[in-house]
């Protein structure tokens, strides 16, 4: 069966969802399953973790996913004193333990962090690269 077959079947489907940050010289693997999962040699951690959904608009925050884990997780620290010098990508694949089928969900890097009881981590999306606008090219006659 196909990721969008097992997806759409009302009865069979398990899902489960990997997120993996990487930022300079550090990689965190972790899932939000009760198990670990191996994907691509790695595996992935179970954690407290959370996501919400993301929304798709013509605006410019388009893309946007909150993602939550907590405070005392080593990921988390890296932004007590704000967003790290070294951007953190994230990368989310999604799949079922009933298929061999998993996809790349989505693709961005942490925007902003924000604590509570939690860490919130606001991610934009890789496609919001693309919204900005290229300047003109200025130039200046001779005097």
């Amino acid at each position: 069966m196909s990721f969008d077959s097992v997806e759409q079947a009302q009865a069979s489907g398990q899902p489960w969802e990997i997120y993996r940050f990487v930022t300079e010289g550090e990689t965190f693997y972790l899932t939000s399953a009760d198990v670990p999962i191996v994907y691509l040699e790695n595996t992935y951690v179970p954690t407290t973790l959370r996501r919400e959904e993301m929304e798709e608009t013509s605006e410019v925050d388009s893309g946007l996913v909150k993602v939550y884990i907590p405070t005392a997780h080593p990921l988390a620290e890296l932004f007590i004193p704000g967003l790290p010098p070294s951007e953190v990508q994230i990368t989310i694949f999604a799949g079922h333990f009933t298929d061999a089928d998993v996809i790349a969900w989505y693709s961005g890097s942490v925007a902003s962090s924000l604590f509570t009881d939690e860490c919130e981590l606001t991610c934009r999306s890789d496609k919001y690269i693309l919204n900005r606008k290229i300047p003109k090219e200025l130039y200046q006659g001779l005097c």
